[in-house]
């Protein structure tokens, strides 16, 4: 067998196996709805989760992650 009779490996071929990966798009999906700022529910400021904690830097309330 010579050069010329094996096959050109070099080509990505759809029967190669070789497939494009498709990207998640960046609209709304899950990773966007965790970045969503939670509100405190008595000055209106952004509260920070710290364990199973809500709590807000800016009048210190604090809410349980359970609170509805």
């Amino acid at each position: 067998m010579t050069l010329r009779d094996k096959p050109d490996r070099s080509r990505n071929d759809p029967e190669d196996g070789v497939r494009e990966i498709a990207q998640p798009s960046s609209s709304t999906d899950e990773g966007s709805l965790k970045t969503q700022a939670t509100l405190c529910d008595l000055c209106g400021a952004q509260m920070i989760e710290r364990h199973c904690k809500l709590i807000c830097l800016s009048c210190g309330y604090q809410r349980d992650c359970s609170d509805p």
